[in-house]
């Protein structure tokens, strides 16, 4: 009798150990021990794509993920890694990036990496390296190669006009106001002037997936007005603009490819508000070789807003040789006003008054000065040449009135000095410590043109007499 009754004592005992080890074993100390590494490269079908909040998902921090769902053709280990895909050979299973992945994806024939990540309760597949296989790609769908989807580089600026000349479509808010109607109608005019095709002008409301995935689209306004611009936010990297970014009367132009269609690009002009959006507009024509530019509209009219910092400005020197032949027989060269001596070594510009007359009304040293210029005439042969500062620069792009300066313009300002140029219609860029020559003929004469950039230099180190 006493050895049932210890027996049973035991067999009881055991048992709450157990049921005991079983509750630990069930709690957050150990169910969230995670999988060991892994990893594989499958090849698959895609069936199903999708941009959604991970929310959704329960996967935190909230953010946006890309989702495919795909048949699983073949499946390899990587590295002696253990592989959780070998047996979905032949089923399908979902995947997710937080990486963007782009919408052609769809039915296409893929290559990847893909790891299962998680604990013993559950977890996800996630995707990586996708490339298409051209065992199985047989043709190129009218989306494009997705071989070259990450061989594509990166679009600036003076991609536009180029790549907009047909499938273009504007986008506008549902509740579009008079100027950003306006606006529309404006690129929608000039575009059909330089590529010979009118584009569209659509509400966001009237946008398909069709049309996301078929266009090259423009969109005007910010995420407050346009929704198809909300999604690109959602979905890319690209800057965001909203009521309080960049600010009042300013905004953004931004191009990059189509998400939903890599072989598609797409055009933001964006503003803050209906000034800033126009100001993106106007300054189309000038924003080449440069991407993510804020602008400005500022004294009633359109400007690339400010580079560099209010202590700084920007010193060029222009020279002009002139050789006449025949040399006429009374060549008088016009005397500036302001005259200058530039010491390259201490950046010291010493400005003063020709004839004893006052710089006072002539020159403004402020914050908002960008830009002073000194140029130089010399006329081969001939005992005479004329110096001085031609008017300062306070907004950008800037092209002088002055006969002596009607070869330059200034098209931007980099932060770091450099100055984006049209020298007789060409581009030119000049670094810091840079100069550009140039020679043309002009009214029976040979010129010569030389433009150096003497760089980001001290407002405190201009010395007026």
């Amino acid at each position: 009798m006493n050895v049932k009754s210890n027996w049973l004592k035991g067999w009881i005992s055991l048992n709450i150990v157990f049921f005991l080890f079983s509750q630990v074993a069930s709690s957050s100390q150990i169910q969230n021990v995670p999988v060991m590494p892994n990893d594989s490269i499958i090849t698959a079908k895609v069936l199903e794509y999708s941009i959604l909040n991970s929310a959704l998902e329960g996967i935190e921090p909230e953010q946006v993920l890309y989702s495919l769902r795909v048949l699983v053709v073949s499946s390899q280990s990587v590295n002696g890694k253990r592989n959780f895909t070998q047996s979905k050979i032949g089923q399908v299973i979902k995947v997710y990036s937080k990486k963007m992945l782009s919408a052609i994806l769809f039915g296409k024939d893929i290559e990847a990496n893909v790891s299962f990540s998680g604990d013993e309760r559950g977890g996800k597949y996630r995707i990586r390296n996708v490339a298409s296989t051209p065992l199985i790609n047989e043709t190129t769908s009218c989306y494009g190669d997705l071989d070259k989807v990450d061989e594509t580089p990166a679009l600036t600026l003076k991609d536009y006009p180029r790549l907009f000349k047909k499938n273009v479509t504007v986008v506008i808010g549902q509740n579009a106001r008079a100027m950003e109607c306006e606006v529309a109608k404006t690129i929608a005019e000039k575009l059909e002037g330089l590529t010979g095709n009118r584009p569209m002008i659509k509400k966001d409301v009237e946008i398909s997936e069709k049309d996301k995935m078929s266009s090259n689209l423009i969109l005007l306004g910010n995420s407050n007005w346009n929704l198809i611009l909300k999604q690109i936010y959602q979905i890319t990297g690209v800057i965001k603009v909203t009521e309080e970014y960049p600010g009042k009367k300013k905004g953004i132009l931004q191009i990059l490819r189509n998400p939903w269609n890599f072989d598609r690009v797409l055009l933001i002009v964006a503003g803050s508000d209906e000034w800033g959006m126009k100001a993106g507009s106007e300054l189309l024509k000038y924003a080449h070789e440069i991407n993510n530019v804020i602008v400005e509209w500022k004294d009633s009219k359109a400007v690339f807003a400010r580079t560099i910092p209010r202590d700084k400005y920007i010193f060029l020197e222009t020279e002009k040789r002139i050789e006449i032949k025949p040399r006429p027989p009374r060549l008088m060269i016009e005397r500036y006003p302001l005259s200058y001596y530039f010491d390259e070594i201490s950046g010291n510009l010493k400005i003063w008054a020709m004839g004893g007359l006052s710089v006072k009304g002539k020159l403004t040293i402020d914050d908002d000065l960008l830009v002073l210029i000194g140029n130089t005439i010399v006329i081969e042969k001939v005992m005479g040449s004329g110096r001085g500062i031609m008017p300062p620069v306070y907004s950008i792009p800037f092209s002088s009135q002055k006969e002596d300066l009607d070869f330059l313009k200034i098209v931007y300002l980099e932060s770091n000095g450099a100055v984006y140029l049209r020298c007789k219609g060409k581009r030119v860029i000049l670094e810091p410590k840079e100069q550009y020559e140039t020679s043309f003929r002009e009214d029976e004469a040979i010129r010569t043109v030389t433009i150096k950039n003497h760089g980001l230099l001290d407002k405190k180190n201009i010395i007026v007499e």
